[in-house]
């Protein structure tokens, strides 16, 4: 469940990684990285082919970030790094933002404004084991961050269809993380970042050794170990707007009015008072421990259970006269009353102040306990393989991996309905004063939640590829490949359904489970023609098959044309696929939400606001509405087509410009119900009933002081469906450039650069939702919008290899408030504002109609002490700058959006560490 984050930290990260190579021939996946393109026929490109015959170079746009250009940003993961990635249009999730979402602690980028559902991450070129939670309960993503960044040698962005190479999932693009070849010796990293306000501290260490050298002994062995602690930081540790749940301090005119006070028991603006509420073989062993722990306050004491299963909903409660051991308490139209206790077999309640009189009283206010949430991921990573030439001059490879996610999720202070209505009933818990309570008596009201839940995958790969002929350019290359696949998750609903007793289930712990597996067989081909030395031509395919039913071919045709040395224009047409994920196939009814406002201007709320009148602070600010979606084994796969066309500048040999146009359609896209304008019209115009074909419609907790009034809306509820498609285009461009300035110093600068030109999706019943530049798709990227302009570019001062200096700035650019698919209309503010999709003042009015763009610059500065002993530092934002105010991103959770502002919030950053090597 995302809901406001109090505390969002990375308690600890563990791991341990163990690499063998030996027979040192050259090694497929680790081969020489590709920048944008570096001309360099001779560099064997292994992203995006199936081969490691130079012939085989894609002509897809590859991004190649090597772990010095990490370094030289202050970077230290592979989600930071990604982060930055410009095509990486819709965000990372943070891990902020993660700790209350779905996939708590786990992090997925989400290329080219598309979900994270399209984007394929691979560790040196093989799959490894899905997060066991899915992202908005629908998504499958790999956590990037379940490798140790000490043995990252670079990080390949593949931007560009490669189903034909890598089977499902690779629509958007595809990341694969490259880990190093070769370490020797002993290496020690250490050290200690700040931010400026003395919070945020880091503590972070890592030892690797590593012993023979590939080319003199044959082989390579290394191990490396590292741990990282970041201290908890809240959201009141900042001054600003998302320091509090009060923004009664954000006025507009006199006639708009101000935002309401979220702080339980607050004073509104006006005074008003809110409520309660080769041959070469190689082996890696990989370990990685990642725990999280999150806080945030609790919700009332009246709720509702999680959907999922029958849910129960409490509006109201009256705490008994008498209470007794027999005591039992009973649930009408959303009151809560207990009997079974009279003067002959029980007390008076000593939680009721009129006992004494005979009268019931009304339980309102809130817990005084925090709801928290700890987690502990362990990731098990193994993967080998040889690689060599049999018989002809056939070479072939052979890799294998097998992994595995072990997340243990502990919930505690959730309110356990049947514990909650026996205490009243019995009187063994103090609601006058909770502080006196034993532990029994809280563990009967808030029994600790506890899961397991795992997530395996293995695969095997066998290629085989002989040059058979020679043209003019070079020697067609023929290669294929076959591989076979398993996965499996178990992730045990937390809030499971009991049918004999429904009340025995928790509030606000989502009912999310899903368990299933799948074996996928495949085979590929790949055929590299290079008619002319400046004329090249590659075809690849590849057939997919899953045991549960699906199966597609995906082919991909690449060309390359050099008129003159300096010129490449190149270009691929490719189609692709994803099958339907395990959660989508085989998911119990499971809940997201959206964030939606009531605008009682708007005629589609004039009765609601009419019937709810005496009570405005039930529906003051926004609210959650829920869409909960099941799964659905009968899904067809999603199929895509691209194509991609540039051009490569080398006006002279250490300058190299790229520019590429992209576009991506794909259709039978999975998806739930929409929070669409045409339902929220629907539900308070039809007193609650909607007519939409698949569709059922819940309400939500009553209003307690109007129980008989149409309550907010509380669910959509529908199974996963083949409906509707989505439509991509954009331009990405890169430079990169060294020149020397003097005979001791010189100069690096490299810059890349997206622009989304469009992003689009058009529904079942033909109406199109249009993203780009705005704060939608809500239900793709929960809330962190499609900002159409993202730019990097990193400088760096070499002096002589004794000491460097670099700046790296980011900018992403503004975005308007509008979301199409939650109840908005595409940069209309005004409209979107009357649907409830804005936060507004008390008119009606738009509090925000387009958020600011986010310019961030980065420092790095290194020293040479001594051949063996290096001083580094970093300094990030280094201008302070503070996050953007945005009220509706994310949910209006943050009051700022975490995908581009995270970093942001923590202020100016100070980072002093020291390298050796022995």
């Amino acid at each position: 469940m995302k809901t406001t984050i109090q505390k969002a930290a990375l308690r600890g990260a563990t791991s341990l990684t163990a690499f063998a190579l030996l027979c040192g021939t050259a090694h497929a996946q680790d081969a020489a990285p590709q920048a944008a393109d570096n001309g360099d026929d001779n560099v064997i490109i292994v992203t995006g082919s199936i081969t490691r015959n130079p012939a085989a170079a894609t002509a897809s746009p590859v991004v190649s970030v090597t772990s010095d250009d990490l370094t030289k940003r202050g970077i230290t993961t592979v989600a930071d790094a990604l982060q930055t990635l410009t095509a990486n249009n819709a965000g990372t999730i943070p891990a902020s933002w993660s700790a209350f979402g779905f996939t708590t602690g786990a992090t997925a980028p989400s290329l080219r404004g598309f979900n994270n559902a399209y984007t394929l991450t691979l560790f040196d070129g093989m799959r490894t084991a899905y997060y066991p939670l899915a992202d908005d309960t629908q998504r499958n993503i790999v956590d990037v961050n379940s490798i140790s960044g000490t043995v990252v040698d670079r990080i390949d962005t593949l931007l560009d269809g490669a189903s034909a190479t890598y089977g499902s999932d690779a629509i958007a693009g595809v990341v694969n993380v490259i880990t190093k070849r070769q370490i020797t010796g002993l290496h020690l990293d250490g050290s200690m970042g700040i931010s400026q306000r003395g919070d945020g501290g880091e503590q972070r260490i890592n030892a690797t050794y590593g012993y023979g050298d590939l080319e003199d002994q044959g082989f390579n062995i290394y191990a490396t170990a590292e741990y990282q602690h970041n201290d908890s930081l809240y959201l009141r540790d900042r001054s600003g707007p998302w320091s509090t749940a009060d923004q009664s301090g954000i006025c507009g005119t006199a006639e708009q009015g101000c935002l309401t006070n979220g702080i339980r028991n607050g004073i509104q603006a006006d005074g008003s008072y809110n409520g309660f509420q080769s041959t070469e073989a190689f082996a890696m062993f990989n370990y990685y421990n990642v725990k999280t722990a999150n806080s945030t306050s609790n919700a009332g004491w009246v709720g509702q259970t999680a959907a999922g299963g029958e849910q129960v909903t409490v509006s109201q409660i009256y705490l008994p006269t008498y209470v007794c051991s027999n005591g039992t308490s009973s649930i009408t139209g959303g009151v809560l009353t207990a009997s079974g206790c009279d003067a002959s077999n029980g007390t008076l309640n000593p939680n009721n102040p009129y006992a004494a009189n005979g009268q019931l009283a009304r339980l309102i206010g809130l817990p005084d306990k925090p709801r928290e949430t700890f987690t502990d991921a362990k990731t098990y990573r193994l993967s080998g393989g040889v690689n060599g030439t049999v018989g002809d001059g056939w070479n072939f490879s052979l890799g294998a991996t097998a992994s595995k996610v072990t997340l243990d999720v502990k919930n505690t202070g959730y309110i356990y309905l049947q514990g909650l209505m026996d205490a009243i009933a019995q009187g063994t818990y103090n609601f006058v004063d909770p502080s006196a309570n034993s532990a029994e008596a809280d563990q009967l009201v808030f029994p600790d939640q506890n899961k397991r839940a795992t997530s395996k995958l293995a695969q095997v790969i066998a290629t085989l590829n002989k040059d058979v002929f020679e043209l003019p350019g070079g020697f067609v290359n023929i290669a294929v490949a076959s591989q076979y696949r398993y996965e499996s998750i178990n992730n045990p609903s937390s809030n499971a359904p009991n049918n004999d007793n429904p009340t025995e289930r928790y509030y606000g712990i989502n009912a999310v489970g899903v368990k299933g597996n799948r074996d996928i067989w495949s085979a590929s081909y790949e055929i590299s023609i290079p008619v002319l030395d400046q004329l090249r031509f590659k075809a690849d395919g590849s057939y997919d098959h899953y045991s549960t039913g699906q199966k597609n071919f995906s082919p991909k045709f690449e060309a390359e044309f050099k008129p003159i040395e300096e010129i490449k224009v190149r270009g691929t047409f490719s189609k692709g696929f994803r099958a339907p994920n395990l959660n989508e196939s085989f998911q119990l009814p499971a809940t997201g939400y959206t964030s939606a406002q009531i605008n009682c201007d708007s005629p589609i709320y004039t009765a609601f606001c009419a019937a709810h009148a005496s009570n405005p602070n039930y529906y003051a600010g926004t609210y959650s509405p829920g869409i909960t979606s099941s799964g659905n084994s009968e899904l067809k796969p999603e199929k895509s087509t691209s194509y991609t066309f540039g051009v490569v500048l080398q006006p002279k040999r250490n300058i190299t410009l790229t520019l590429d146009y992209w576009h991506t359609k794909i259709r039978n896209v999975i998806t739930s119900a929409s929070a669409s304008e045409d339902l929220y019209t629907q539900y308070y115009t039809n007193n609650g009933v909607v007519n939409i074909p698949g569709v059922t419609v819940t309400p939500g907790v009553a209003d307690p002081e109007n129980p008989n009034a149409l309550p907010l809306l509380g669910q959509i509820i529908s199974s996963f469906k083949n409906a509707n498609s989505m439509k991509g285009s954009g331009i990405d461009f890169s430079a990169d450039a060294q020149f020397g300035l003097t005979n001791t110093v010189s100069l690096h600068t490299k810059a890349t650069a997206s622009y989304l030109i469009r992003l689009e999706q058009e529904n079942e019943d033909g109406s199109v939702w249009r993203y780009d530049g705005s704060l939608g798709g809500c239900n793709l990227t929960s809330c962190s919008g499609a900002p159409r302009f993202r730019l990097t570019w990193q400088n760096t001062l070499d002096f002589n290899d004794k000491a460097s200096f670099t700046l790296t700035t980011s900018y992403t650019s503004g975005y308007s408030s509008t979301s199409a698919d939650a109840g908005g209309v595409y940069k209309d503010c005004a409209a979107s504002a009357e649907n409830g999709q804005l936060v507004t003042y008390d008119n009606g009015d738009p509090v925000q109609c387009h958020s600011k763009g986010i310019l961030n610059f980065d420092g790095h500065g290194e020293v040479k002490v001594a051949d063996k002993f290096k001083l580094y530092f970093d300094v990030l934002n280094i201008l302070d700058t503070k996050p953007k105010y945005d009220p509706n991103a994310a949910y209006g959770l943050y009051q700022f959006n975490p995908a581009w502002s995270d970093r942001l919030f923590m202020g100016r950053y100070l980072r002093v560490g020291a390298k050796v090597d022995f």
